[in-house]
């Protein structure tokens, strides 16, 4: 008979216990040592304020632990899991919590968390357009909007990404600054070509490098040497100028033209060439 009723008794307190996984009978009271915060593995261990919830036997902070974030059960993934504030998140790749949860959000005109570090995929020259992207090369890498370039020698961004288009007829890049291959006597059709000019001067005409000798020197407005007995005159604030074939272009001192005369020709003959 006592048997009987000792079976009773057990039973009753199976039918108490059994929907718990870890069930147990604390000060005379059911429980499930899995889950009571105020029992949590065993009888008596109160989870406290740091870590509050109980989940399987453990005390643990579900805003902050990435193996039961936001609830018991739910584990964090990714290359760097975390849980902020209770939300499961990547440190290595979220733009709101780059690195730590702490960190501010990401920001710049294309921002981006690469790795657990905040970039601008619109200007980084390491990370350009994506995180997956290769390093920019060249001798002045530029991430100009999402592009890689060079900014010695890109014609859109030279020198800067800010930098207005190179303008000229044959416009180029070197090193760094716009110039105009068909007029710069430093890079002259090539920016590795600068002219040798010769004792009279020179330039570069059309791409081309032209040196004068001694006694032909070199006149802008023309963009030749002068004649043998000939010679470039400014009155004005434009360069002198002999013109092709020897034919003097027109005079006007009083409007600061250029003026070119004959080394032969004295002072009288010369304002007589010019009507005075």
């Amino acid at each position: 008979m006592l048997a009987f009723l000792l079976l009773g008794v057990l039973g009753s307190f199976y039918d108490h216990v059994k929907a718990g996984t870890q069930p147990a009978c604390c000060s005379g009271v059911c429980t499930d040592l899995d889950n009571d915060v105020a029992s949590c593995h065993a009888c008596n261990i109160t989870c406290t304020s740091e870590a509050p919830t109980c989940c399987s036997a453990t005390c643990t902070n579900t805003a902050i632990d990435p193996d039961t974030c936001g609830l018991c059960g739910s584990k964090c993934t990714g290359t760097n899991p975390a849980c902020c504030n209770g939300i499961c998140t990547d440190l290595s790749t979220d733009p709101a919590h780059c690195g730590p949860c702490l960190a501010s959000s990401c920001t710049g005109v294309n921002p981006a968390c690469c790795s657990g570090t905040c970039v601008d995929l619109n200007s980084d020259t390491n990370h350009c357009s994506s995180c997956s992207a290769l390093p920019c090369g060249g001798a002045q890498p530029g991430c100009c909007f999402g592009q890689c370039t060079d900014l010695f020698t890109s014609l859109q961004h030279c020198g800067s990404c800010t930098a207005a288009p190179c303008p000229g007829l044959l416009p180029a890049c070197c090193d760094g600054a716009c110039t105009d291959l068909t007029t710069d006597a430093k890079h002259c059709g090539s920016c590795s070509t600068a002219c040798n000019l010769g004792p009279g001067g020179g330039g570069c005409v059309g791409g081309n490098c032209i040196s004068c000798p001694t006694n032909q020197p070199f006149c802008q407005s023309s963009n030749t040497c002068c004649p043998g007995g000939f010679t470039c005159i400014n009155n004005g604030p434009l360069p002198g100028c002999c013109g092709p074939l020897n034919v003097c272009p027109p005079l006007s001192n009083y409007l600061g033209d250029s003026i070119c005369v004959s080394d032969a020709l004295d002072s009288t003959d010369r304002l007589s060439d010019q009507g005075f």
